[in-house]
């Protein structure tokens, strides 16, 4: 039997399913609007009930693995020595970060790249066989990118910017997926889908993007490792974590 965990935007759901779904139950997520345009998460509280959700199941099914599904390019921020939040996460629809993003977007390599991925793009249709090309592909995509207020980079730089010490704190970040496998099991983990919707991620090189970080000034330290979608995550009172995966992905499998 498998526990899977949905975050998403309203509730956490459980569902417990061998080769026909068993159970499904809910709680609702504690969310904040205090100003228009903000969204935050109680993300102490998705914690304690993803236990919660688990504990229910292990103790009444024979579960043999769990999964992971959540939203998308919602941001936590976490102190690696208290183990707790350091702010509320900011949802996916917080879009408080437009200066940041206008700051960021007026970069010197943001506008380079995008002058030097129209050159591409143009030489490519005059010669197709540029496309195959990794680095051409690179800066074909970065023609087209801007920075906006709710990607996972630029709302990570808003958090980074609202602490005046640092030096106090052992920051940890990730996506909803990262925090529930770090208070699970305490490993700093994130899957390539939602590595990929974050802003931050080369999906050309499959890493954190070494100009995006130096833009942001993000540091990888404060990344989670990025696994494939099947690996296994860790471990949650001796069951393994086995499958973590994006909600917009993970709904591909059910066409």
């Amino acid at each position: 039997m498998i526990a899977v965990i949905d975050a998403g935007t309203t509730s956490i759901k459980l569902a417990v399913c061998d080769e026909k779904l068993l159970e499904i139950k809910r709680e609702p997520i504690v969310k904040r609007s205090p100003y228009p345009g903000w969204v935050e998460i109680d993300v102490e509280d998705l914690a304690r009930k993803a236990k919660m959700l688990l504990d229910y199941a292990i103790e009444k099914y024979k579960i043999e693995a769990i999964g992971i599904t959540n939203q998308r390019t919602t941001v936590v921020l976490w102190d690696d020595k208290s183990k707790s939040a350091v702010f509320p996460a900011l949802g996916w629809q917080d879009s408080r970060a437009l200066e940041v993003a206008s700051r960021l977007n007026r970069n010197v390599k943001i506008r380079i790249g995008k002058i030097l991925g129209k050159i591409v793009q143009k030489s490519a249709a005059i010669l197709p066989t540029i496309k195959k090309k990794r680095t051409a592909k690179w800066l074909m995509s970065v023609a087209d990118f801007s920075f906006i207020p709710t990607h996972s980079s630029v709302k990570l730089r808003w958090l980074l910017d609202q602490i005046k010490r640092p030096e106090e704190f052992r920051l940890k970040a990730g996506t909803i997926d990262s925090w529930l496998i770090y208070k699970l099991c305490g490993e700093h983990l994130t899957d390539y889908s939602n590595a990929a919707a974050t802003a931050i991620f080369d999906p050309f090189n499959l890493k954190w993007s070494e100009t995006i970080m130096e833009i942001t000034e993000i540091d990888e330290e404060m990344l989670p490792d990025v696994l494939e979608s099947d690996a296994v995550f860790g471990e949650y009172r001796g069951v393994p974590i086995t499958g973590v995966i994006a909600d917009q992905s993970s709904s591909l499998y059910s066409l």
